[in-house]
Parts: structure tokens; C-alpha cells; sequence
């Protein structure tokens, strides 16, 4: 299950416009739709997110900003 995971953004993403991230399963790299659950709170390339859910249609995952500690 993808939910809790940490992803890294490939492609902005918001609300309104699906972008993707990777996701490391067990060691796989693989490449998910994502979405913001705000327009207000939009996500860019290179960015890390926690997936959190899917959208009501199951069609993307719900992705929010992790700050990452550096």
C-alpha cells in the first residue's frame, strides 16, 4: 500500500492539475499520478510529499508536503 509513503515530485502537481512522483517500494522506483487536496497548496518538480490518500474517483493519489529536515 502506497499511503504513508514518502514520494518525490517529478512533475508539479495541484488540485486541479495531476502531476507524478517516485515512490521506492522495497527497493523498485515506480512513477504515480498525484494530486494536492488544495489549488491553494500546490507542489513543485523535486519536492518531497507524504501520499495520504486517493481521490474520490481512485484515479490519483492525494499527495501533501513533507518538510524534509535538512
Amino acid at each position: 500500500d502506497y499511503i504513508g509513503r514518502l514520494c518525490k515530485l517529478r512533475m508539479g502537481a495541484s488540485k486541479s492539475k495531476f502531476g507524478q512522483a517516485e515512490v521506492d517500494i522495497d527497493g523498485d522506483v515506480l512513477l504515480i499520478e498525484v494530486k494536492t487536496e488544495s489549488d491553494d497548496t500546490p507542489l513543485v518538480r523535486g519536492e518531497t510529499a507524504r501520499i495520504i490518500g486517493k481521490t474520490e474517483d481512485q484515479r490519483y493519489f492525494l499527495v501533501q508536503r513533507e518538510v524534509v529536515p535538512q
